[in-house]
């Protein structure tokens, strides 16, 4: 019986969550999460998927609120997809992560990926527009930030702002 060829991004991708854990995120007194150091698991796997910090894609920032402009986001957990391809992750692949709205400013931070197949990795990203933050519109209050639209550009870091 001939072999079953298998490609090697799943035990890879096993191999680096294995050694995953989760950390606390420290936080601002306003809110934000403070400067956080990238997982080395998450380094390697961006290394692993072509991705590299400062490398910048457009993304949907919230799947369920695809098409809402301006876009209402509360704190918590978050899914994005990416709108083209960066490194081998193709158009459509999910993000995963955290959304503050303590500061001026909304903040997202993706930490993992999962290709439309299946597989996933972690990773390291965040959401920034033209100058750089995602700066609350009028009308934000406590616990919501009110953003321009529902696209942003992920860009991958190598540590978190």
């Amino acid at each position: 019986m001939p072999m079953k060829k298998t490609h090697p991004l799943p035990l890879c991708a096993a191999i680096l969550l294995l050694g995953s854990g989760c950390t606390s995120v420290p936080l601002r007194p306003d809110g934000t999460p403070g400067p956080q150091k990238c997982p080395d698991q998450a380094l390697d796997a961006m290394r692993m998927l072509g991705v590299h910090p400062g490398d910048t894609v457009l993304v949907v920032i919230e799947t369920s609120k695809f098409g809402q402009s301006p876009l209402a986001l509360s704190d918590g957990l978050l899914e994005g997809y990416l709108e083209r391809d960066l490194g081998s992750l193709p158009a459509g692949t999910r993000l995963y992560g955290q959304v503050w709205t303590g500061g001026t400013a909304v903040v997202i931070r993706y930490n993992e990926v999962r290709y439309p197949q299946g597989g996933k990795f972690p990773f390291c990203g965040i959401v920034i527009n033209a100058g750089g933050s995602l700066n609350k519109r009028p009308g934000s209050s406590p616990g919501i930030g009110i953003i321009q639209n529902d696209y942003g550009t992920l860009q991958a870091v190598s540590a978190f702002p």
